[in-house]
């Protein structure tokens, strides 16, 4: 994420950052949707 307004809003460490993925995406992810999809 470059937006620097809403960076500033999170209290990351300086050598952290954060990825933005769409929702859709989190299908591919165990540990966001509770272990359940398709692909798991």
């Amino acid at each position: 994420m470059l937006d620097e307004k809403r960076l500033s809003q999170l209290e990351l460490p300086g050598h952290e950052t954060v990825v933005e993925i769409p929702e859709r995406m989190l299908q591919f992810f165990p540990g966001v949707n509770g272990g359940v999809g398709s692909n798991v």
